[in-house]
């Protein structure tokens, strides 16, 4: 959903230019209704961006079956597509867009894209990082350094650089996914 639309407060940020929260349903039906739940009838005060945006709440009455009749829906295929873990799927999903009357352009590559890396992490230190985005690049530091100062002192780490740090010490042991360490310390605190 467009930033703003609904609130962030109380979600980690990456950056607030561009974080959002958002359904994830079954089906459109349910995603409608999960929109208009989560948007809530009027602006939250603990994010001033959901001013920004007019209150829907019903987004059931924007349903239509018809609605992909004629709608060129175009599938990047370079650099977004792996065979082997996409291949049925999308082919499936193509199946399914054509059958409801869109026009599928495929492959509709873009050239020249630029795909930006992950701005930080074992292979790109900082100061090595002139690639990736600046949103992403200079909007992380500044709203999760924010985000970190609102916790107050009960957190165990200030800022993104000592984040950095304490996991770059302890990445081996006790890593998780995407070579993140646990941190002992319980979110349920905040």
């Amino acid at each position: 959903p467009t930033v703003g639309r609904i609130s962030r407060h109380g979600v980690i940020p990456i950056t607030a230019d561009q974080d959002t929260a958002g359904p994830m349903a079954r089906t459109v039906a349910d995603a409608a209704v999960l929109l208009g739940v989560l948007e809530g009838s009027a602006p939250d005060p603990g994010d001033p961006a959901t001013r920004a945006c007019p209150r829907v709440t019903d987004y059931t009455r924007f349903l239509n079956l018809r609605g992909l009749a004629g709608a060129r829906i175009g599938v990047p295929r370079a650099a977004y597509y792996d065979q082997a873990r996409h291949g049925a799927p999308l082919a499936e999903a193509i199946a399914v867009l054509r059958q409801q009357g869109a026009v599928v352009v495929d492959p509709a590559d873009i050239p020249d894209q630029p795909l930006w890396p992950v701005c930080s992490g074992p292979d790109h230190r900082k100061g090595s990082d002139a690639g990736c985005s600046i949103v992403f690049k200079y909007g992380m530091k500044r709203d999760f350094n924010r985000w970190l100062a609102s916790l107050g002192s009960s957190a165990p780490v200030k800022t993104l650089t000592e984040l950095r740090r304490w996991n770059a010490v302890h990445q081996m042991a006790n890593s998780i996914k995407y070579g993140h360490a646990r941190i002992p310390w319980r979110s349920d605190r905040v």
